[in-house]
């Protein structure tokens, strides 16, 4: 379509609008967060601006935004972007993670570890990365002794952060388990997990009736041999 700008400002088609792989892997779009946005969009809120890459027309800020307009009015819509110009990928990921931390769903702590992570990666100093999260330096050490070489497609490996608590022997995992890990791990030790587990089951508290149990005890079972 053509688009209408005026300075930086310029009304778009949100279909035309891409979303940046590296950031959302960052931080993913989050369901329940989309769907407030979008019963919000019904009761006619305003919301920001999506801030936009001008050389790729990737999305910096708004992720959730546009997913949400995106799902309530189409992808031909039409919204006002601001375009903004970043010489590097720190200066994009520090322009996300500013605009996050400033407003919408705050950052966890597993999101913070990975910016940070990503953020070293890419040059910037400890002492730029701590003011940026607002969190002392020795976090970011601590964060720096959790993380794990993950093995992609073609062998091509990356360092990543690892939950509290849990242990990886020679510090590598693979693609696949690295994605069951940051999906489903809750980030405690084996102790801790089986001095809850073995409190629930002598207590009784388990719902022998309820097929999803009994299978994960039997998997369980099978895993300490």
């Amino acid at each position: 379509m053509e688009r209408t700008t005026k300075g930086n400002e310029v009304k778009i088609k949100i279909g035309e609008l891409k979303f940046s792989d590296k950031l959302t892997a960052l931080r993913s779009i989050d369901a329940f967060t989309v769907s407030r946005y979008r019963i919000a969009m019904r009761a006619g809120a305003v919301f920001p601006d999506p801030i936009v890459n001008r050389e790729t027309m990737e999305i910096v800020s708004g992720n959730h935004t546009v997913t949400a307009m995106l799902a309530e009015f189409g992808n031909d819509y039409v919204v006002n972007v601001d375009l903004a110009n970043y010489k590097t990928e720190a200066d994009i990921i520090e322009a996300f993670t500013r605009n996050n931390v400033g407003h919408g769903r705050p950052l966890d702590g597993w999101t913070q570890r990975k910016i940070a992570l990503a953020l070293a990666e890419a040059g910037r100093d400890e002492g730029a990365i701590a003011a940026l999260l607002n969190v002392p330096v020795a976090h970011l050490q601590k964060w720096g002794g959790r993380t794990v070489v993950v093995v992609g497609k073609d062998k091509v490996r990356r360092t990543e952060p690892i939950k509290a608590g849990v242990y990886v022997p020679k510090g590598i995992m693979t693609e696949r388990q690295y994605e069951r890990h940051a999906e489903a791990d809750i980030g405690m030790t084996i102790k801790d997990l089986a001095d809850q587990l073995s409190t629930r089951l002598e207590n009784g508290w388990v719902n022998v009736e309820d097929e999803n149990e009994v299978t994960a005890l039997d998997r369980l079972r099978a895993a300490l041999k």
